[in-house]
Parts: structure tokens; C-alpha cells; sequence
């Protein structure tokens, strides 16, 4: 595979690239390591290289846009397993945003953790800080306990053409509050305003009561219960919407 992100779909951000300079770990950081040159050996991943001190998987033939979905959808199982609720929004730009309630951040973190043992996701904290991304199976996504936005990827290269795919194609989480009757959001986006009336955000399904024939009183949907087997994405102010397969990123 070789070429660049405008022949392979879309560029989320002006190019995919290799990584950044602060991606690299060219010099060794007291707070962040590079992953270890036996980082593959160890966690039984033949399909992984340690390229400039990060776990990279060798990719041969997803496309930009299909790394980004493999790992939403990677990340979206992960949550799922949790019970907890959460949203597929729409972004500033091409890129999926996962919005979760502040106070299942520790929830969020451990699944992560937990379902990245031995994956190479990476961390990192849009914050205006330029550091390195962190390894989540190292246990944590950031060492700014005060940041709200992080971008998650698998960092990917082509073992022949060398076309490297980096924080360019990550997936954003943001994390919400509630202050009283407000819902603050660590940014604005192309949905939400920063700071909106609760009342304006429509329950999830998973609260919906919603039962065949019978409204839910609490969104006033009328509609059947979502099977337990089928996963759901749901969007503030927006319908609920249910992907069906894996093939594509669930549109909110």
C-alpha cells in the first residue's frame, strides 16, 4: 500500500503522517517510557513492531478511514462490557467523538485498560500541551487529571511503502459534566454547544421504557425494546441510532 491520505479517502487532519515529534520518544521522558523492543515478544504479537519507541501494528490493508473505524469499534466493545452509557457524536470534523458523563471516568479507564492488555492503543491528551501519547495498558490515558479530551489509536504502518498512520486517525473521547440543570462539554461541537439545558438531550435507549405499542414518558418514543443482543449508539439531540454490522462508522 502506498500513497497518501487523499488517495485512501479522507485526511482527518491536513495529512496522514508519520508520527509526531512528540510521538517519537527520541529522548527518554521521566514520565513516559517507550514501549520496550520486546513489547511484541512479550504480549505474544507477531503482527506488532516497536518503531520509534511505539507499539505499532503492521498493517497491509486497511485504508485511513478503515483503521479509524477498527478501532471505534474496538473501543465501543470495550464500553459496552462496562453498561455504562455513552454517545457517538459528531465532531468538527471527520472524526467520531465517544461522549461519556465525567463520573464513569475511572469506569471508562479501567475498561480500557483491561481490554488493551495486549493491544498497542495509545493515549493522547488534547490539552494544548505538546507530550508523548501514553500506552494504555500501562494503566492510565493521561497525567493531567484535569483533561476532558483525549484521542485513541493503534498506531499502523506499512511494511513495504512505510505509510504510517498516527494520532491523524485516533478516535476522540470527550468527557461531560452536569452542573444542575446544565451539561458542560469540554468543547463545542458541530451538536452541542458548549454549555446546554439537560432537558435538550434525548434519554438513551437504554433508559427508554418504551414498550410495543406504549410511549416512553420520559422521551415520548413509542417503539419496541432494543434487543439485548444489538448495541446502540445514541446522540444527544439526536435520534438513537443502532449500526448493524461492523463495516462502517454508526452515523449519529
Amino acid at each position: 500500500m502506498a500513497g497518501s491520505a487523499r488517495q485512501f479517502n479522507v485526511a482527518l487532519e491536513p495529512t496522514v503522517d508519520p508520527a509526531t515529534s512528540e510521538e517519537e520518544f527520541s529522548r527518554q521522558d521521566d514520565a513516559v517510557a517507550p514501549a520496550p523492543a520486546t513489547w511484541p515478544t512479550t504480549h505474544h504479537r507477531p503482527d506488532v513492531v516497536v518503531r520509534k519507541g511505539l507499539a505499532t501494528l503492521v498493517n497491509r490493508t486497511l485504508t485511513p478511514h478503515q483503521a479509524l473505524v477498527t478501532d471505534l469499534l474496538f473501543i465501543r466493545d470495550a464500553l459496552l462490557a462496562t453498561g455504562i452509557d455513552f454517545w457517538l457524536i459528531r465532531g468538527n470534523d471527520e472524526r467520531p467523538v465517544i461522549a461519556i458523563d465525567v463520573q464513569n471516568r475511572d469506569t471508562v479507564v479501567r475498561a480500557l485498560v483491561a481490554a488493551c492488555a495486549d493491544e498497542p492503543l495509545y493515549a493522547k491528551t488534547v490539552d494544548g500541551r505538546r507530550r508523548p501519547p501514553l500506552l494504555v495498558a500501562d494503566g492510565r490515558l493521561t497525567d493531567n487529571p484535569d483533561a476532558g479530551i483525549f484521542r485513541l489509536y493503534r498506531p499502523r504502518i506499512e511494511p513495504v511503502g512505510l505509510l504510517a498512520y498516527g494520532a491523524s486517525t485516533a478516535v476522540e473521547l470527550q468527557f461531560f459534566r452536569f452542573e444542575g440543570e446544565t451539561i458542560v462539554w469540554p468543547v463545542e461541537n458541530s451538536l452541542t454547544r458548549e454549555i446546554l439545558p439537560a432537558a435538550e438531550v434525548v434519554p438513551p435507549r437504554s433508559r427508554c421504557t418504551a414498550t410495543s405499542g406504549r410511549r416512553c414518558a420520559a422521551c415520548s418514543t413509542r417503539r419496541r425494546p432494543t434487543s439485548p443482543s444489538t448495541s446502540t449508539w445514541s446522540s444527544p439531540g439526536s435520534t438513537a441510532t443502532t449500526p448493524s454490522s461492523r463495516s462502517g462508522v454508526p452515523s449519529a
